[in-house]
């Protein structure tokens, strides 16, 4: 038998391809430094720094550690810009911020107290379109000039996108297109599509066609003017509610369904594959219910959920799982601090934590064994097998003494 012994600290990228079936899914949660709450934007800045703002804050991710920036914000994150080197964050009440890269700090822009921010856009490098829970507000960066109120019944403006010479609007009562005239810094609006329809995204593929997600209506697609309504993976449910609608690098279609998880659907409208919550599965999202989907560059999947942070889906062919402990997740490591590890002959791999030994399975099942009190709160730095029995060397993490090595029938 072969034995091999590692040390190693904190979570663990591990090179297991018996688990590689299918897309790779890690869990970012409070455990790990983000804030609670819904996450509703995403962005990765000119430096790599992925940017990531809840109903109760904005996070900086470096792809180690969280860096927390609420102190500049007295509400939560709707909508984050990159662009041009210039990062910009909306906060929902009234708040427009640009972050200096020098100083790592935030100036404010607008502080529009009475106004409710829900999304935001630049029209050209120097002028952003703000949508309100009321109408929309242009704000020129160069002149400082800031527009009055437009289009006030056009309510809840969630999304917005900049497309040939256009701004689409996703509000209450369907999409709302517009043209704007710089020079008196005016929206004409030019039409609606999907009327008396509750938009809460809309996104644009390669073929210029319109993506919309409804509240309690389904999903959409608009190609001039030919309007769809597309089949969702189980049609036993009548309504759909679709929160957030990207495209990945490969231009499969990822589209959030309230209370339902992911769908993944080729431009044809075929469902490819759907990803959910499984309570038992070591590779699942953490819930069903998703507000926010963003794509980067390396075609990662990011994932910002309603209540416990963001599950983070790497793509097939990435030779790596990710393994770390997921908090009320019963199928999981129970320590993320790895001190040693052992390959069982039949594929069982042995891990020794800092609190205890677990064991993941060629099947994907953990069995965590921090019970017995020899276990209990002891790193286990050294895995080895005699027989029936692993003999561990044990350092106890109380006392900070290593104590005798022993034997256990696992």
């Amino acid at each position: 038998m072969v034995r091999r012994f590692y040390k190693i600290a904190s979570f663990l990228f591990f090179l297991l391809p018996i688990l590689v079936c299918s897309q790779q899914i890690n869990h970012l949660g409070v455990y790990d430094g983000i804030r609670s709450g819904a996450v509703r934007a995403f962005e990765k800045d000119t430096l790599g720094y992925m940017w990531i703002g809840t109903s109760q804050g904005l996070n900086r991710y470096s792809g180690y550690q969280f860096k927390n920036y609420d102190k500049f914000l007295t509400s939560g994150v709707v909508d984050i810009i990159s662009k041009n080197g210039n990062l910009f964050i909306l906060g929902s009440k009234g708040e427009l911020l640009q972050y200096n890269y020098q100083q790592d700090s935030f100036a404010s822009i607008l502080n529009l107290k009475d106004l409710k921010f829900l999304s935001f856009e630049l029209i050209n490098d120097h002028t952003i379109i703000i949508g309100l829970q009321q109408g929309l507000i242009i704000y020129d960066l160069k002149s400082k000039n800031l527009s009055k109120v437009l289009h006030p019944k056009s309510m809840f403006n969630r999304s917005i996108k900049v497309h040939e010479n256009k701004i689409y609007i996703a509000s209450t009562k369907g999409i709302n297109i517009y043209n704007y005239y710089q020079s008196i810094n005016e929206l004409v609006k030019y039409k609606t599509r999907l009327e008396n329809h509750e938009i809460l995204d809309l996104n644009f593929d390669n073929q210029n066609r319109i993506w919309a997600g409804t509240y309690e209506k389904g999903l959409f697609v608009i190609d001039n003017d030919d309007v769809k309504k597309i089949k969702t993976y189980d049609q036993k449910i009548k309504t759909h509610t679709i929160r957030s609608i990207e495209f990945d690098k490969n231009n499969k279609v990822l589209i959030s369904l309230e209370g339902s998880g992911l769908i993944i659907m080729d431009k044809g409208f075929k469902v490819l594959n759907k990803l959910e919550y499984d309570p038992n599965s070591l590779n699942s999202l953490s819930q069903n219910s998703i507000y926010e989907i963003f794509v980067d560059d390396d075609n990662f999947y990011w994932l910002g959920l309603r209540e416990v942070g963001v599950d983070l889906i790497y793509p097939r062919d990435n030779p790596f799982k990710n393994i770390s402990y997921v908090p009320y997740k019963l199928n999981s490591i129970y320590n993320n601090n790895i001190r040693s590890i052992y390959y069982e002959k039949g594929g069982n791999v042995w891990f020794g934590t800092e609190n205890g030994i677990s064991k993941i399975s060629p099947d994907g099942k953990w069995d965590n064994f921090n019970t017995n009190p020899d276990l209990a709160n002891k790193a286990v730095l050294t895995i080895n097998q005699y027989g029936d029995y692993f003999i561990l060397g044990v350092f106890n993490t109380f006392t900070g003494r290593y104590e005798d090595m022993k034997s256990y029938l696992l």
